[in-house]
């Protein structure tokens, strides 16, 4: 039995529109995310200090950083993307939203890991800022 099976078939479908505001904070949110991603190849730590909320938390095999220890990572190197891709965004409210996509990382040198990336985002008075970023390896190929 589908633990959907007690929810009236008429909700499980999709709608018949789109809210146009849900598409605009996803594009919002994947242009930002690729600019993270941009900003990730050339070490930008300006950028990353402010996309980053001040009470931002990651989370990856290596351990759990709160925002001045991503910085730090970032610094030294760490958390290099290689190759990104099945990005998708969802907006959760009007002031939150999500991105995930597929990623391989290089961490101290090491041969490329895929891991699939979460990043959940916030809308703040000053704009979008991530709040949570959490990486999930993926097995071997």
């Amino acid at each position: 039995m589908s633990h959907l099976s007690s929810i009236p078939s008429a909700l499980q479908q999709a709608p018949d529109k789109v809210d146009p505001y849900e598409s605009e904070i996803e594009a919002v949110l994947l242009a930002l995310k690729a600019a993270a991603i941009r900003a990730n190849e050339k070490s930008d730590l300006a950028f990353y200090a402010e996309y980053l909320a001040d009470d931002a938390i990651g989370v990856t095999p290596q351990g759990v950083f709160n925002k001045q220890q991503i910085l730090a990572a970032l610094k030294a190197g760490g958390f290099r993307s290689t190759r990104v891709e099945d990005t998708r965004a969802l907006a959760l409210s009007d002031d939150a939203g999500l991105v995930t996509y597929r990623a391989w990382f290089e961490i101290a040198g090491a041969p490329a890991k895929p891991v699939f990336v979460t990043t959940l985002y916030r809308r703040y008075v000053d704009g979008w800022k991530g709040v949570f970023y959490q990486q999930t390896p993926l097995p071997p190929p």
